[in-house]
């Protein structure tokens, strides 16, 4: 679920949460976006934990990306991720690269993650998304 919460001219920030039940976690985060509606940076923050293992720490997820409109109706996006434990420890993080199809009330990102470590002939795994806009 995400809530934007501050729309300006050149600054907007939304709230977002998920749940995981898999591994029954939670992400929380925030992400600000930089620019026009058409093109521009984000950056996000958050943090996870799992119900299943309780522990203190809430570690920091980094992310940063870019969104550029191809036409009305379709942007390319693309975007990497890590956690600040992970980068200590010398992981790469996540590359995210996809296309988003937009309607006027629902969306559809279609991509592939990579970490960015030596992973052999794995080339990316599948992304598939739908966001639904509620009034």
């Amino acid at each position: 679920m995400k809530q934007k919460y501050l729309n300006g001219g050149f600054v907007s920030s939304a709230l977002w949460v998920s749940y995981t039940p898999k591994v029954s976690g939670v992400t929380v985060g925030n992400v600000f976006s930089f620019g026009k509606p058409s093109h521009g940076l984000h950056v996000g923050l958050a943090t996870a934990s799992s119900f299943e293992e309780q522990t203190a720490e809430w570690p920091l997820i980094i992310m940063l990306g870019y969104r550029l409109d191809i036409s009305k109706k379709l942007s390319l996006l693309a975007e990497y991720t890590n956690a600040e434990a992970a980068i200590e420890e010398g992981f790469n993080g996540l590359f995210s690269i996809g296309l988003r199809f937009r309607g006027e009330s629902i969306s559809w990102e279609l991509g592939g993650i990579r970490p960015l470590e030596r992973t052999g002939d794995f080339l990316f795994a599948p992304l598939l998304k739908a966001t639904f806009l509620i009034d």
